[in-house]
């Protein structure tokens, strides 16, 4: 309940939801669509809340290594995240990327975590990025990424990804 508070409160005073203009917008340009699995349109809109003190571990999404046996995850070509920042923190929460050069074919995991890759055997991230509120960053969500640890209040984003295939 505190979380829904909380996205109504950022969102309310733009008026229209934000992922409501932004698939328009991409409809117009791209001519892209919502993905349909069977006769079901997906949704696209996750909230991420990142609250003090918590972070993203470097991970990579990928839906043909996700969710292999999904028919349109092998006409998959490319993959973008989509990321609209609502709220960010006064310290902290960049977005990290890492270069694909340098990245073992496989990275180990965090102990005890089945999503987290560990840092140790990563390059040097590349330079972070700082969003500002109001903003869309769209990048390669096959590539490496992570937030960064943030401070004060939680840093709010509506994240979808949008794939490129051969349909």
């Amino acid at each position: 309940r505190q979380t829904k508070a909380l996205i109504n409160s950022i969102v309310r005073p733009h008026g229209e939801p934000p992922m409501s203009r932004v698939a328009a917008l991409f409809q117009r340009a791209f001519g892209a669509r919502p993905l349909e699995i069977g006769s079901d349109e997906c949704f696209a809109g996750l909230v991420r809340v990142i609250r003090d003190g918590k972070e993203i571990l470097p991970h990579h999404d990928h839906l043909g290594e996700d969710l292999p046996t999904l028919e349109f995850a092998a006409r998959l070509e490319g993959q973008l995240a989509v990321n609209i920042y609502l709220q960010l923190p006064e310290a902290g929460g960049e977005l990290e990327l890492w270069p694909r050069e340098g990245i073992p074919a496989e990275t180990p995991r965090l102990p005890g975590s089945d999503y987290g890759l560990d840092r140790a055997f990563l390059p040097s991230s590349l330079m972070p990025v700082k969003p500002s509120v109001g903003e869309l960053l769209m990048f390669d969500s096959t590539r490496i990424h992570a937030v960064r640890p943030s401070s004060g209040t939680a840093r709010v984003s509506i994240s979808f990804f949008m794939g490129v295939g051969t349909d």
